[in-house]
């Protein structure tokens, strides 16, 4: 694990604890409370998706190198991140969410660089309807 990745990932740490106002010892925790899982998850994503962004010296972080940074098996950082994207594609929180948090720890210029990409991501739209029996569904399309 190269110190050059792990001064970038120690940065990109703080800067989620001091957003989400988390400890750096819950952070790395084992705890499954929601406000941790989902600044972990904030992380992992913008770690393996914008690393090459907001320092140009590295490129995005392998699923391996940010689960063994977090004490984490590498098969909970990819279930983090689709799940993360996933929350990306379906609610606009969440876009709101990971822009002001760029915005807030770095510049306008990363920001818009983050959310170009963001935005190309496909939005699932939900479409309500009801069966024959008149039970409601959603289903995305």
């Amino acid at each position: 694990f190269n110190v050059k990745y792990r001064r970038v990932l120690d940065s990109l740490r703080d800067k989620v604890c001091d957003f989400y106002r988390i400890k750096v010892s819950d952070f790395k925790s084992n705890s499954r409370k929601y406000n941790l899982v989902h600044a972990r998850s904030v992380f992992s994503y913008v770690a393996r998706n914008f690393s090459d962004i907001i320092s140009p010296i590295t490129p995005d972080q392998t699923y391996f190198n940010i689960g063994s940074y977090m004490n984490r098996h590498h098969a909970s950082v990819i279930n983090q991140i689709n799940k993360y994207e996933t929350g990306l594609k379906m609610d606009s929180s969440f876009r709101n969410e990971l822009s002001y948090f760029i915005k807030y720890s770095y510049s306008d210029e990363i920001e818009t660089e983050v959310m170009r990409r963001v935005n190309k991501l496909e939005v699932f739209n939900p479409i309500k309807f009801r069966n024959k029996n008149g039970r409601r569904y959603i289903a995305w399309s």
